[in-house]
């Protein structure tokens, strides 16, 4: 039986939304992965700075850990740190009633900063990423089986952040048909493949539903559309169709329609109104668009959408 997590006393518990409230936009949870941990049943907050702290409800975990000064690093220390915060995370998680991690965000600071030869440092954090992984779900092939989807973007601080919803039970992966599965991308990208999911049909709270990972304009596995806003949006909105599609066995045709929930980064600041236009002209069952400025995984790459989308 694992050991019991102490309750916070009420001023570690005001240290630790003291935390959360001044985290820049970029490095929080979309505003409904928050509401789902914060809004009903009996929540539980425990954490220090930098170590990992957890929410719960309602068959329901959000645990969070902070790698502190992972823009100081290169390989092979970086790695060696990213693979130690999602141990650390992955640790606190077993303390947690709903164990299986259906949806991760990592905002990485510095994304595209060179860390060793040919290496920028979201390719070191995938070895790293990627060797945590094995160990949780036991192996690569079981990596493959289970791996949930997740987002992976830059911010301009210092500091790595995790963030992993967790539920009760496993969630079934998705790929897009239009896409090579991130794991299996070629050296090109890095020494280690990227480790995610393109979706993940979960069950949260009793409806299942299909949690989208970060989306762009790649097909296959190559960026495509270099320098063209317009034509990369157009292109995005075809994958968010066809893993729609694929994840919730429906037609293409009004599959945007199923999506509730969007985030949208945006490298250039300047896009930001053009998007929010685009997004109420394509979601129209979605209330509120989230827009945040952030780097994106690859530097050609001008605009990603992640979303949760009805089952």
């Amino acid at each position: 039986m694992l050991d019991p997590v102490p309750l916070l006393t009420e001023s570690q518990l005001a240290a630790r939304d003291a935390l959360a409230t001044n985290l820049p936009d970029m490095v929080e949870v979309p505003a409904w992965a928050a509401r789902l941990v914060t809004t009903s049943g009996q929540t539980r907050t425990d954490a220090s700075p930098d170590a990992p702290w957890a929410v719960e409800a309602d068959g329901l975990s959000l645990v969070s850990i902070r790698v502190p000064r992972l823009r100081d690093l290169h390989e092979p220390d970086l790695a060696l740190a990213v693979a130690a915060g999602y141990r650390a995370l992955f640790t606190r998680l077993k303390h947690c009633a709903a164990q299986h991690p259906v949806r991760f965000w990592n905002h990485i600071p510095g994304l595209h900063d060179r860390v060793g030869p040919g290496l920028d440092r979201y390719m070191a954090f995938n070895a790293g990423r990627f060797a945590a992984m094995q160990e949780w779900f036991g192996g690569v092939d079981q990596v493959r089986r289970c791996v949930a989807c997740a987002s992976g973007i830059g911010h301009t601080g210092r500091d790595l952040f995790i963030h992993c919803l967790a539920a009760e039970k496993p969630g079934v992966p998705v790929e897009n048909p239009r896409q090579v599965p991130a794991y299996l991308y070629s050296k090109r990208f890095g020494p280690t493949p990227p480790c995610f999911a393109r979706a993940t049909v979960a069950e949260l709270r009793g409806e299942k539903v299909l949690l989208i990972a970060g989306t762009a304009s790649i097909r296959g596995e190559e960026s495509v559309h270099i320098g063209d806003l317009e034509a990369q949006v157009h292109e995005t909105m075809i994958n968010l169709r066809a893993v729609i599609a694929r994840g919730c066995e429906c037609p293409e045709a009004g599959a945007l329609d199923r999506l509730r929930e969007v985030r949208v980064y945006c490298p250039r600041a300047i896009d930001e109104a053009w998007m929010r236009e685009v997004c109420v002209r394509e979601f129209r069952n979605v209330a509120q668009v989230e827009i945040l400025r952030a780097d994106l995984c690859r530097s050609e790459l001008l605009v990603e959408l992640e979303g949760v989308a009805t089952v």
